[in-house]
């Protein structure tokens, strides 16, 4: 009799881990899938943020399928000129290819920054693929980054970070609207959290690079620029807290949601 009943526990397992993952293959199956290409460097890739942004994404029952292309340095230019990623785009349905340029470009190379654009957005176009600009933040501003624009140090460029923000967006938004490509304004986000919570940690001691709290911001307002919506739940290993988690979602809310008629211009 023992041994009747320990067959017939084991078999009722099998049939109910079976019904489970039939249930969620047919949740997947209902859910639209999402194919997502980052094509950035390390502010897209530190602290591993497209997988955040997957992990965000299956949190909040979202059929996500993500990849990226992204190493140090690397410019648009760059991706722009390299057959793999031309043949990924041209091969594997993305929805979205997410366009990060390189930090300094933007305020120096803007011809060469928009040519790249447009070599990846016309093979997006030609394969019904959506880009989309990361627009990410300035540099903290201080005197101790040791960058300099054309000769002239960052800090003495831009009397804040406000005004390094400012341009960036000016920039992205110029070739955005010319081509029709939404923006996901990470860098907005981090800027009103920045003056509102300045004790915010989202720059790493470089003042360039995110931290962890930085990054899952930027998963987070990507999240919001692609599905158009908050996500419900945060992942346990969340590096907010409660109120922190409220004021981004308000500022997310204000500055990405409510304004996508300016992000999306053209779209």
């Amino acid at each position: 009799m023992l041994l009747f009943l320990q067959k017939f526990s084991v078999i009722a397992c099998v049939f109910i881990c079976l019904s489970c993952q039939t249930e969620t293959h047919k949740q997947n199956q209902q859910v639209p899938l999402v194919k997502v290409l980052f094509l950035g460097n390390s502010y897209t890739y530190y602290h591993r943020m497209p997988e955040m942004f997957t992990q965000l994404a299956q949190h909040n029952k979202k059929n996500v399928a993500v990849q990226s292309v992204a190493s140090g340095g690397r410019r648009l230019q760059d991706h722009s000129r390299n057959r793999r990623v031309k043949k990924m785009i041209q091969e594997q349905n993305f929805n979205w290819v997410i366009l990060q340029e390189q930090s300094i470009i933007p305020f120096v190379q803007t011809t060469q920054m928009y040519e790249a654009v447009r070599t990846i957005d016309t093979w997006a176009k030609q394969h019904k693929t959506q880009s989309m600009f990361f627009l990410f933040w300035a540099r903290k501003h201080t005197h101790d980054t040791g960058i300099r624009l054309e000769g002239v140090p960052y800090y003495q460029r831009f009397r804040s970070f406000t005004e390094a923000q400012n341009s960036l967006v000016h920039t992205h938004k110029k070739i955005a609207d010319e081509l029709g490509i939404p923006i996901a304004p990470v860098g907005v986000v981090w800027q009103q959290l920045h003056y509102r919570l300045p004790q915010s940690h989202l720059w790493q001691a470089d003042g360039s690079h995110p931290t962890k709290v930085g990054a899952y911001i930027t998963a987070l307002v990507f999240y919001a620029s692609i599905f158009q919506e908050l996500p419900m739940k945060h992942l346990h290993r969340c590096p907010l807290k409660p109120a922190e988690q409220q004021l981004v979602a308000d500022i997310i809310k204000a500055h990405v949601l409510d304004r996508k008629e300016y992000w999306n211009s053209n779209h």
